[in-house]
């Protein structure tokens, strides 16, 4: 997928979250086609499309998606996150390199994981130990050997 110039990429555990809310997404749409876009669960899945194409693709570089001093880790500086536009309490993480062109959505918070300060389930705590344990490589390298092409469409 590209836009706006760059090559959008995911991670299994960003492929993962997204097509289970793309799979309720739909069951609700089924269910209840002229109301389930009120409900809070699509208003994530159609969150996280809005910030992909209209927040991060434009300018992944933009400082609102510094995390600043965060995960108190040096050699996790290069890490970026959505948090404008994204529901209360959620986050989307991802890097991008400007000579690849690359963008690679890496994680996505679910409600197990919501943003509470010092909580072992805190989405920041659950992201920086997904990272240390290898299973989202750090390095953007590493990671883009494990992330396949995205396959995100715009919402309507």
């Amino acid at each position: 997928m590209k836009v706006h110039g760059w090559t959008f990429y995911w991670h299994k555990a960003f492929q993962i979250i997204y097509s289970n809310l793309l799979s309720e997404v739909v069951k609700l749409s089924e269910k209840d086609p002229d109301h389930f876009d009120q409900h809070p669960t699509f208003k994530l899945y159609e969150s996280v499309n809005n910030c992909i194409f209209h927040r991060v693709a434009p300018d992944p570089a933009h400082k609102q998606f510094n995390l600043g001093d965060t995960f108190r880790e040096r050699n996790m500086k290069h890490w970026r996150r959505v948090k404008k536009g994204m529901p209360y309490r959620f986050r989307l993480f991802f890097q991008y390199n400007s000579g690849e062109g690359a963008i690679l959505l890496a994680w996505l918070n679910d409600h197990s994981t919501l943003r509470k300060h010092n909580a072992k389930t805190d989405v920041y705590t659950v992201f920086k130990k997904k990272v240390a344990s290898g299973e989202i490589p750090n390095s953007f390298n590493d990671l883009l050997k494990e992330c396949t092409a995205a396959q995100i469409q715009k919402s309507s």
